[in-house]
């Protein structure tokens, strides 16, 4: 099995950076060492936690106690309003 390298954080916000799916798609949560990666839909479906976060992209917000979407803020690769 090829070595992973957790020193690598594809994912930053501000001053917090997190490594996503470290085990290649394999059920990340099952292992002790989840709580220092990010997983996606797909790699946590199914499964409970006792710590979840949601990382939101520019394109919903949270504005005077609603939550705000915009779709022209969306990905330009991102088909699935069409």
């Amino acid at each position: 099995m090829e070595a992973i390298n957790t020193n690598f954080h594809d994912i930053k916000i501000g001053d917090y950076s997190i490594s996503w799916n470290l085990n290649g798609g394999d059920a990340f949560a099952i292992s002790e060492e989840s709580v220092h990666e990010a997983g996606c839909i797909h790699t946590s479906q199914g499964l409970e936690f006792d710590y979840t976060g949601v990382i939101i992209g520019d394109d919903m917000r949270f504005e005077n106690g609603k939550v705000i979407t915009d779709y022209t803020k969306r990905a330009k690769t991102d088909n699935s309003l069409k």
